[in-house]
Formats: C-alpha cells, structure tokens, sequence
C-alpha cells in the first residue's frame, strides 16, 4: 500500500555537513558510548585476568595496580553521563588520552617480560578516536597509538625478536585504523550521494518538497526571525503541455528552475514543490516594500524564462507567501502559503490586477503574447545544473555502490598483501631478524606478493561478497605460511592474525565475521602456545579482549549506518508525497530492465496524464490537489500486479511500467487504470471532470530509455489531441454524437 514517504529528521539538513557521527546515521553521543564500552569491558577483564595470574604483576606493585583499576573504574560513570547528556565531540580528547594513559600505567606496573602482552591494549584508543572523530581530529591519536605500541614493543624482554614485535604491532594499529577509515570513507560517500538525491527534484535539479521541509525546520529553530516563504505556481502551464508535448514542459520548468534560483540571493532557498509549483524561503525584514520587491523579482523572473522557452503561452504565474509567526511549524507555514496561493488564483480570476498587501500578488505585465504561427520552442533554454546529467551518472541501481566497494576492497587488500611479506623480507635483509632471511620466509613473501594480481582478477569478476571472502581467506592462508615459515618469531608475528577479523567485522555480516574470527583465534592460540617464552595465554586472552569489544562496536556501528543508508537510498527513489517511484528510479528501472530483459518478453510504458486537475487546486487549493494525487497513486497501485512498478514522472503525470510476453489484455489494464482514477476523483471533486488521458508505448530493440518515455508522451500528447478533436466535433454537431452513442 502506498504511503507518503517520511522526511529527514532535523538533524540532517540539506546542506549535507553533518557531524562526524550523524552524518554515518549514528547518534552524536556514539563516541561517548564507545569510550563507556571500551572502560566497562577492559577494566574489570584486566582485573580478572591478573587475579588468576595470566598478566604477571609482582607483589609489591599490586597495591599500585589496584589504585589504577579503581581510578579507571570510577571513569566509567562519568563517561556514561557525558554519553546520556549528549556532550559534544570535541571533549572525546579526554576519554581517548585518559586510555592512553591508563594503558601505561600498566605497563609500567607489569613484569619487564610480560610488557608485551599489554602493548595491543593500545589498538583501543587508536581506533576509538578514528571511528568517533573527524579524520583531521582523529590523525594525532592515530600518531599517539602507533608510537605508544611500538615503544611498548620494543621494552619487551621475553626474548622475542623486538624489531618484528614491533613491526607487527604497529601494522596491525595501523591497518586497524585504515580499515575504520576507509569504510567511513565509504559509508559517508554513498550517504551523501543518497542524500542529496533524497533531497533534490530529478527534473530541475533544484530542492523537492522534502528538502523545503527539512529546511523550514531548521531555520524555524534558529533565533532569528523574517522567514518568508513564497509559492508561485505557472499559469496556463497544462496548455504547454497540451498543444506542444510534455518535453516542452520540462523544459519550461527546467529553465523557470534556473530563473528563480538567479533571481533569488544566494542564501535563500528555491524548491520545485511538485507539478508547476515552486517555493522560495528567504528571510526578508518586515518592511513591505522589500516582500513585494522580491516577489516582482521572482515574477519578472518566471515570464522571462517562460516566454524564452515557449513563447505562445501566457508566461505569468502567481505567487503567494506568507511571512513566520510565533509558534510556526513547516507544515503551518507551507499550509498559509498555499492559502495565499489560491487567495490569488481567486482573485486574478475576479479580474484583480493587484492582490491585497501582506498576503499575495498576481503580476501581469503588458507584453503581447506571441501568434501560434510565432510560438515555437525557443532552442536557447539554458539547462539548471546538475539536474538530469548528474542523475543519470548517479543511477540509483547497486552497480555504483558494488564498485565503490570492490575499490575499498582493493586497497585494503593490496595494503596486507604487500605490506606484511614487505616488512618480513625487509627486516631480514637489514639484519633485524636473521630468520626473515631464510628461503621458506623468501618463498612466502614471494607468494604473497604475487597473490596481488590475482586480487585484482578477482575485484573484476566477482561482486562485493566474494571479493571480501576472497582476501580474508588468502590473508589467512599466507599468514599460517609466514609463522609455519618463521617457527622463532611466531609470538612476534601472531598478532597478524588480529587483521582480517577486523576486516570482517567492518565489511562482512555478523555471522561471517565470528566465523572469521573463530578460525582466526584457533590459528592465533595455536602458534601462540606452540613457543618457547613469553606468556601465550596472556597474549590470547588479551587478543580475545580486543576482538570482542571492538567487533562488538564495529558491528553495532555497521549496522546502524547500514539501516540509515538504506533509509536515506529508499527516499532517493521515491516521491515524497505519493510515495511512488519517483521520475529517476523510473529511468534506472527501465534501463535496468531493458538490460536484463528475458527473450519473449516486452516492456510496455503506460502515461498517464489527469485531465482538468489544474482546476481542482484553482478552485479548491493545493491541499485537495495533493489528496487527490496521492488516492490516484493509490488506485493506480491496486489495479495493477505487484511487479509492475508505478511512478510518478511529475505534477499530475504518472507512469506504469509492465513486463510482458506481448500487448495482449493492456487495453483492459488501461480500461481498470481509468476506472480506478475516475472513481477516486470523483469521491474527492466531483464537480470536476474526472477523467485521464493514457497512452501505451513499447520499448523497441536498442531502443534507449530516454526513447521510449519521449515516444510516450508524443503518445499522449496525440491521444489528447484526438479527444479534443472527437469533443470539438461532438459539441458543434450534437445530432451526430448522439447518434453514434445511441449507435
């Protein structure tokens, strides 16, 4: 059943610059709540695991580490109220130097050959201040993280070799914090695209009516005062339609788009509220003589870009508006509005050149109205931008979103690839780790580089899933080789096993992901426990610490930016007040369809246009009109089958795309779709003609998308113009129609 879509909430505006947090669709208090996490989590595990003696502390320190659980406990409350009281993200500085320092402190209270099991507590803050932070603020943590753990790695005395720990470490923070990055990277990249497809009108590029909302409500909440919205509506705009073709009309509103966002100031707001109706929200002061002089801008404005365009149509529109009050809301302010509107639509029929001051004005200028003979379309019409080129590049099928995630996937792949076998082959050539230098360690890295290429193969044959699993299993692979390899730095070199479930935890479902890391652990108990110093169940049960918490916040984080993107990706593609498709997942579908169409089957367009509906928001207002656009969104959708997408292509225009072996049975498809509408209209305005005119056009061979939606307008367009010719001949010889309907 259709339903209106909702709109954006408050706090995401139009203009796309939302926080760090809120613009992935999580909650400004996300960084508080990772810290209170991370405090709750670690604190009483490090206590549990040194009374049971994994983390050796020598007696005469154990009074100091007590001191420093209890400081570090006591933390946690004030975190959690700093996360329920929504304080901003610049304090984060203080939970993520207070882990900083923290973790020092015990390290500095740990046995000289045990340093190194504490030293991967670090990857905590690193990563914490690069998911909850911008990546400027984020930057000098990351640095604080990579020097804490390689210090910490080199003051290690349990015998392993120090370079490699150190090495290790740090490529696993490092890698860390570059796959927390890059997915934010990548998850504010298509949130924005989405976003601003939700809020701007596939037609003229301008803002839709779910972006005037959010806007009103912004400013609305703002201190200041003078908000005046403005709704001018294009007269005789349905005659454009009639006698040229609805190409002519979406070239008229493309450049009456382009018109009012010239004349009005760079700051204030130009929306396409749907149909021939436009809406401008600027801030003017109370004076007025300002109010009228920016609405005989604005009108002066729409009959240039009109007559430029199609000159043998009355250019004029009329404008109404209405200026804030205590107390307004969006929905009150856009509600007067429309009242304006109509007030002088009443009006200029009355045959008023002037409406009354404060509440609207009809403008009509003396200029002649160009002959039929003269009035062909203007070919200077100069396009908004970014409207229907930047749609088309921003089709709304997964093919963009598919490739932005084999890229990510790439680069993430490439950097353990290359990176891991690098530093192992490196460190033995200058000496650091004489066992590097050995011929299984050669042949390993050797085989790794060369797995590289076979990645990129991959990226280009396989979809995002595969391309995930792929690295994931040939990073285990290689690593398993590495340590089978290097049998004397394996307690160096485990702590690799930590990246690709942190990889799977930031890409992958939650059940890939334990399963990832369910073989990772195995692997990294295994070779932890088989060596001979250091303490191995120390390390692993730090190594499960880690993984648990921060796959715990990864996942929950993944899930709501999933949850918010895909919100924001189905307002993209539907009509904000409808519900429907709207006109650029009309164009993506087809194209879609036309691309996987089965043999035997054919694509069937069916336009639809609402006779006489200018009528019902002159007569009545706009707010009957939008009722009676969404009941026929209603009944078209209830006649026909659920795999055939209905759209709304604009105004009172709407669009029904079919799959099917041949025409056969359209014509009782067409003779439903009347019904349904006439019943609708009828119940809401029965004093107006109900009818609609549609028309059927096929999808030939090769035929491009943008085809078959222009052959279906010519299509409607003719059939209009055929019952207009039948009427005409039906009213000037009555005789004769009453004898073909008695016939």
């Amino acid at each position: 059943m259709v339903q209106p879509a909702p709109i954006l909430g408050e706090s995401h505006s139009p203009s796309l610059k939302s926080p760090s947090l809120t613009s992935l669709g999580l909650e400004e208090n996300f960084g508080w709540r990772i810290a209170f996490t991370i405090y709750c989590a670690t604190v009483p595990s490090v206590l549990v695991m040194t009374a049971i003696g994994l983390i050796p502390i020598s007696a005469g320190r154990q009074a100091l580490f007590l001191g420093l659980i209890v400081s570090a406990w006591s933390l946690c409350p004030v975190w959690f109220v700093c996360m329920q009281r929504r304080v901003g993200e610049n304090w984060l500085c203080v939970p993520i130097l207070f882990g900083f320092g923290i973790i020092w402190s015990l390290i500095s209270l740990l046995d000289d050959e045990a340093v190194g099991v504490a030293n991967l507590l670090f990857v905590f803050p690193a990563v914490a201040a690069a998911y909850a932070l911008k990546m400027q603020k984020a930057a000098p943590y990351a640095v604080i993280g990579l020097v804490s753990i390689s210090v910490a790695a080199l003051m290690d005395e349990s015998g392993v070799n120090l370079f490699t720990l150190a090495t290790t470490m740090v490529a696993v923070c490092a890698m860390a914090v570059t796959s927390v990055v890059a997915l934010q990277a990548r998850q504010r990249s298509l949130m924005a695209r989405y976003r601003r497809l939700a809020l701007c009108d596939p037609l003229t590029g301008v803002a839709n009516l779910r972006a005037l909302r959010s806007h009103l409500s912004s400013e609305l909440a703002a201190e200041s005062t003078g908000l005046t919205l403005f709704m001018a509506d294009l007269d005789n705009f349905k005659q454009v339609n009639d006698d040229y073709s609805h190409s002519v009309g979406d070239e008229v509103l493309r450049a009456v788009a382009l018109a009012l966002v010239e004349a009005a100031q760079p700051n204030n707001f130009v929306c396409r509220k749907g149909g021939d109706e436009f809406a401008i929200a600027v801030r003017l002061r109370a004076d007025e003589t300002d109010i009228r002089s920016f609405e005989g801008r604005l009108a002066m404005a729409i009959i240039a870009a009109r007559t430029s365009v199609c000159a043998g149509v009355d250019p004029r529109a009329s404008i109404g508006f209405a200026r804030q009050e205590p107390g307004d809301t969006p929905e009150s302010m856009i509600d007067r509005a429309n009242e304006a509107l109509h007030s002088a639509k009443l009006r200029a029929r009355r045959k008023c050149r002037l409406g009354n001051a404060g509440d609207s004005l009809r403008l009509v200028t003396d200029r002649r109205i160009a002959d039929d003979s003269d009035s062909r379309p203007s070919r200077s019409l100069r396009r908004v931008g970014r409207s229907r080129d930047n749609d088309s590049s921003d089709a709304l099928s997964s093919r963009g979103d598919c490739a932005a995630g084999r890229e990510l996937s790439w680069r993430l792949g490439v950097i353990g690839f290359a990176t891991i076998p690098a530093i192992s082959i490196l460190s033995g050539i200058a000496g650091a780790n004489p066992e590097m230098r050995s011929m299984p360690v050669v042949v390993v890295g050797a085989a790794s580089l060369m797995a590289a290429p076979l990645l990129v193969w991959i990226v280009g044959h396989a979809s995002d899933e595969m391309i995930g699993h792929g690295s994931l299993l040939l990073s285990l692979g290689l690593l398993t080789a590495l340590l089978m390899a290097a049998p004397d730095s394996r307690l160096a070199l485990v702590d690799y096993f930590l990246l690709p479930v942190l990889v799977a935890f930031l890409f992958l479902s939650a059940r890939w992901s334990l399963a990832y890391a369910a073989a990772s652990m195995f692997l990294y108990s295994w070779f932890a426990v088989h060596q001979a110093h250091g303490y191995p169940a120390a390390k692993i049960a730090v190594a499960i610490l880690v993984l648990t918490v921060l796959g715990a916040l990864f996942a929950s984080a993944k899930r709501t930016s999933d949850s918010y993107l895909a919100k924001i990706a189905a307002l993209s593609k539907t009509d904000e007040l409808t519900g429907l498709a709207n006109r650029r997942t009309l164009e993506a579908y087809l194209e879609d369809a036309a691309a996987t169409l089965e043999e035997g089957q054919e694509i069937f367009v069916i336009a639809i246009d609402l006779d006489d509906f200018k009528s019902v928001n002159d007569r009545y207002s706009h707010t009957v009109g939008d009722s009676v656009l969404h009941a026929v969104a209603l009944a078209i959708t209830s006649v026909v089958r659920t795999e055939d997408v209905v759209a709304r292509r604009g105004g009172d225009e709407f669009a029904v795309v079919l799959q099917r072996e041949s025409g056969t049975g359209l014509d009782k498809v067409v003779d439903r779709i009347r019904a349904a509408i006439e019943r609708e209209r009828s119940a809401i305005c029965p004093d107006i003609t109900p009818c609609a005119t549609i028309a059927v056009a096929r999808l030939g061979l090769d035929e491009p998308v943008s085809g078959i939606l222009a052959r279906a307008d010519h299509e409607l367009h003719a059939e209009r113009k055929r019952r207009n010719y039948v009427s005409s001949r039906a009213a000037s010889n009555p005789d004769v129609a009453t004898s073909r309907a008695s016939g």
